[in-house]
């Protein structure tokens, strides 16, 4: 038989009416990060109901002082947690023994103690028999090391998410400065040779702005390879691991196209570059996916919709509905369009069609990747909070999330058409 606490720390000790008391030598692994865990042939008090209401716990007079003094926050928690008996001598104890002293409705603590806090990002297993004793599991979760800040990387990843946001805005705005590489120019361009016509030049174009354009694009890529490494391990924690390898898949699909466009198609650099070919670039989608990426923070199904993360994974959601799903639409059309076209066309070399169609499946490859971490990372999350407290099915609430973040691209979709339409129309 499988044992339930394997792979978790464990404690036993005694549970009565006051709670559970565990001797301190009994401490190991993550319990023994406890500040309790120092204080010799002690008993402590496991989850006292006390600390609950913070403030009170730690004596502390009002909420203003909670609020400002963040910093001696740790030192009262460990003068606390260890107890006015076992805590050693200084500052911090000196004012918890006034503080507590001078309000009677706040006894002080004199025993160690182990509050929930300390395993709040932990699985926790209780099993209590019948004759009073009890068996405590822990095991550290990387998934809620996160909440609350509480990551000693926290720093880290706010300014990753900053530099993040900031190639999505350098990224879309450079790519929309060139109106070779938009979506309609390369649908229209698609159109204009299954029509049998030459599409038009875009002038002759510098070997510098061919680097600029392959560099943007490695930014965006590199940008999203970084998120994904940095956040890999707490997706896969949470149960999310179709999540890293669906990203995988894109970061594939966004590498070999980029291989294709720029070092196995050739390319006249007197009337067209790198970036107008087989569907144009995926760095927007590179770039809009890591910027969705980086603010999902674990755990992803918490009921909250207000707070900075729910309000960041919406501004994702938004971006990619806007500026994702238009263009891969698009250049799948484009590409499958002009693969049809220049396979029964003597004049194109066949090697150009099967590029053409291999171009066609990376940017499926790539939209499917987009919509699966799409589904997962907010619709999923979104729907959950919504539904928290119902007893409806949660799916229909997802689907019509994820629809909803489809039909945003309608507009994009309706104004491509309309363009071209206006187009024929003015060349008849």
């Amino acid at each position: 038989m499988e044992d339930p606490f394997d792979g978790f720390d464990t404690v036993s000790g005694v549970f009565d009416i006051d709670g559970i008391n565990v001797a301190s030598s009994e401490l190991n692994g993550v319990f023994a990060e406890s500040p309790a865990a120092v204080c010799p042939n002690a008993t402590v008090d496991v989850f006292p109901a006390e600390s609950m209401d913070e403030r009170t716990w730690l004596a502390v007079n009002n909420d203003v002082l909670y609020e400002t003094l963040a910093a001696e926050l740790p030192l009262r928690r460990s003068v606390v947690e260890q107890g006015t008996a076992c805590a050693p001598p200084s500052h911090a104890k000196r004012l918890y023994e006034l503080d507590c002293g001078l309000d009677a409705a706040i006894p002080c603590r004199t025993m160690p103690s182990l509050p929930f806090r300390r395993l709040a990002d932990c699985d926790i297993k209780i099993r209590v028999d019948s004759d009073g004793f009890v068996k405590l599991g822990a095991r550290r979760r990387v998934a809620m090391s996160r909440i609350g800040g509480g990551s000693d990387g926290t720093a880290f990843f706010a300014g990753l998410r900053l530099v993040v946001l900031l190639i999505v805005a350098f990224v879309v705005y450079n790519r929309r400065a060139k109106t070779s590489s938009s979506a309609f120019s390369t649908i229209d361009t698609a159109l204009r040779v299954a029509n049998g016509a030459h599409h038009d030049s875009q002038g002759a174009n510098s070997r510098l702005d061919v680097w600029v354009d392959a560099a943007v694009g490695i930014l965006a890529v590199s940008a999203r390879i970084v998120v994904l490494v940095h956040q890999a391990d707490a997706f896969i924690d949470d149960g999310h691991t179709g999540v890293v390898v669906c990203e995988s898949v894109g970061v594939a699909c966004s590498g070999l196209h980029f291989i294709l466009r720029n070092f196995v198609l050739k390319t006249n650099l007197k009337s067209e570059t790198p970036l107008t070919k087989l569907g144009g670039t995926m760095s927007i989608c590179d770039a809009s996916a890591a910027a969705l990426v980086s603010v999902a923070t674990t755990p992803l199904l918490l009921s909250t919709t207000g707070d900075f993360n729910a309000v960041a994974r919406l501004f994702c959601a938004v971006l990619v509905s806007l500026f994702v799903w238009s263009r891969a639409f698009l250049a799948v059309s484009a590409c499958s369009l002009l693969g049809t076209t220049t396979g029964t066309d003597p004049a194109h070399d066949p090697m150009y069609s099967v590029l053409l169609w291999s171009s066609a499946l990376l940017w499926l490859g790539q939209a499917g990747s987009v919509a699966f971490s799409l589904a997962r990372l907010y619709a999923v999350p979104q729907a959950f909070a919504l539904l928290r407290f119902s007893a409806l099915p949660s799916h229909v609430a997802e689907l019509a999330v994820l629809l909803a973040s489809f039909a945003l691209a309608t507009p994009t979709l309706n104004g491509v058409s309309a363009r071209l339409a206006r187009g024929r129309i003015a060349e008849d």
